[in-house]
């Protein structure tokens, strides 16, 4: 009004709090060799936590690299500090091949793994009464604090492959390999809606915890290969 620039700094902690994410991992491993026989094997114990997931926002299924609404609004960052969606405790992997001759071998790939934890995402009333702008995106359901993570976890998943493969004498560079993908045909759920209100009016939804995507089922590849 009077011609004199003044200048105001707003403190970032107004804003939203400072982005962060942790991995925490312990791994053990072993690898045994003979002969006509290979294994190896780990077990991880990991933990991811923090506030923003990073790139991509899996809560939501928002993939727009870099662009997530996570520091959009301060709202947005309430109760955020938690299990990230890639969190899973307990993961073991084995990895074995044997060869019953120079042409025949048969081998196995075994993935167990626990689930990743669940979110409870409602809607904001805002002080007017209205509800805020951007739906259900809020750490919150029928209007009560549900921090991330806490609201369960999905089932541990169980994933086994084998393949037989035969490489002919009379060809060298030569392989026939038959793989088996998910042989025990494991169809546990691996994500579900973690969408519990509806955005615009904030009522309840039935599709809240129903299954989005399951493990892919039993398949099977031929496959013909030549090195040389």
């Amino acid at each position: 009004d009077d011609g004199v620039l003044e200048s105001t700094t707003v403190p970032g902690s107004r804003l939203a709090p400072k982005a962060k994410r942790t991995y925490k991992a312990l791994e053990l491993f072993t690898d045994v060799t003979y002969d006509k026989f290979f294994l190896q094997a780990s077990y991880t114990w990991a933990q991811s936590k923090g506030n923003t997931e990073g790139g991509v926002k899996s809560d939501i299924g928002q993939r727009d690299t870099s662009v997530t609404q996570d520091f959009d609004y301060y709202e947005l960052t309430v109760d955020t500090y938690g299990f990230l969606p890639n969190d899973r405790r307990h993961s073991l992997k084995v990895f074995g091949n044997y060869e019953f001759s120079d042409e025949w071998s048969m081998g196995g790939n075994l993935l167990v793994q626990s689930g990743r934890p669940l979110n409870c995402l409602g809607t904001l009333t805002l002080p007017s009464g209205a509800l805020h702008p951007y739906g259900a995106a809020f750490m919150r359901c029928d209007n009560k604090p549900v921090p991330r993570g806490t609201a369960g976890r999905l089932p541990w998943t169980t994933t086994f492959d084998v393949n037989v493969a035969y490489r002919p004498a009379f060809a060298k560079g030569l392989q026939f390999k038959v793989d088996v993908f998910n042989l025990l045909n494991s169809q546990k759920v691996t994500s579900v809606s973690e969408i519990a209100e509806d955005g615009a009016t904030g009522a309840d939804l039935e599709t809240y915890l129903m299954p989005a995507s399951f493990q892919a089922p039993r398949s099977v590849r031929f496959m013909v290969q030549y090195d040389f």
